[in-house]
């Protein structure tokens, strides 16, 4: 690069046989980006879902920042770290020196998966860590100017909630006698928090956390108990014209039945979509509050 006065910078080619034209250069065209490694960290917890902290070196780990928490609830907070590394040698440096100091779970991001060895995956399963890829978290929106939370980055803390949490996610099967049939269930909603249950004639008290419907973050009721509480306003039936239908819905209500199979441990679906009255309905009674 040669300065040229008045007409500036020029990069001039460096081949002895003068294969190639000078170049002049614009102050853009100087310009050191470097990444925001902070801001970075910031974007990665808010998509998992947890929550954010000021970025803290995590010393002596080169290029290592401790970036947020998860915290399910009262007492248990697990760290989020964020660590950029060249090569797979120093990737293993960070993250062993991690798994051997720090007591609790945690979630360690990074750049790609490509550094990742086997001896490291099993090492932070024993460990009921996750070590998880950027790209599993955030992407790049349509316009390519902002990082946006991917799909699955609900899924991936999900995942280390279920195995971090076991205890939180125990659900209490109702004693569902064999060959119990849905029409033989009746559900009725005492509040939005709590329901009665009859069955071949039993009663049971039941709420959404002993159903295995609590949200793992806040341990309120979870969107699927809540499809369920607004399908009772209708004894069991939500039409094509209920200002709850959604296509979020439809993908609740499959989960609703998951967690209403597991909780009665009935194998045939709960609900069905009725063609004729365009209606999701309950194979079971289903009856709200009042």
């Amino acid at each position: 690069m040669v300065d040229r006065g008045e007409r500036g910078l020029v990069a001039v080619c460096g081949d002895a046989q003068g294969g190639c034209r000078d170049l002049v250069l614009t102050p853009k065209d100087l310009v050191v980006y470097e990444l925001d490694r902070g801001r970075l960290g910031l974007l990665t917890a808010v998509a998992l879902g947890a929550t954010p902290i000021t970025c803290i070196p995590v010393n002596p780990l080169r290029e290592t920042l401790r970036i947020g928490e998860y915290h399910p609830r009262a007492g248990d907070r697990f760290p989020l770290f964020l660590t950029i590394q060249p090569n797979s040698a120093q990737l293993r440096e960070v993250a062993f020196t991690l798994l051997r100091t720090e007591p609790k779970p945690f979630i360690l991001v990074i750049p790609t998966d490509l550094f990742m060895t086997a001896d490291l995956r099993q090492m932070a399963s024993e460990h009921k860590s996750r070590i998880l890829p950027i790209g599993d978290i955030i992407a790049v929106d349509a316009e390519m100017h902002n990082l946006i939370p991917t799909s699955g980055a609900a899924e991936c803390l999900a995942a280390f909630h279920a195995e971090v949490m076991p205890d939180s996610e125990a659900r209490k099967r109702f004693p569902t006698p064999p060959d119990t049939l849905w029409s033989q269930i009746k559900i009725r909603f005492l509040n939005r928090d709590t329901v009665t249950i009859q069955c071949q004639g039993m009663v049971r008290t039941t709420t959404y956390h002993d159903a295995g419907m609590s949200d793992g973050r806040s341990g309120q009721p979870n969107k699927q108990w809540m499809l369920l509480y607004q399908m009772a306003d209708d004894r069991g039936r939500m039409d094509i014209h209920s200002p709850h239908v959604s296509q979020l819905n439809k993908k609740r209500k499959e989960t609703l039945c998951k967690s209403l199979h597991a909780y009665f441990g009935i194998a045939d679906d709960p609900i069905f979509w009725d063609e004729e009255s365009s209606s999701y309905i309950t194979r079971f009674t289903l009856e709200p509050e009042g």
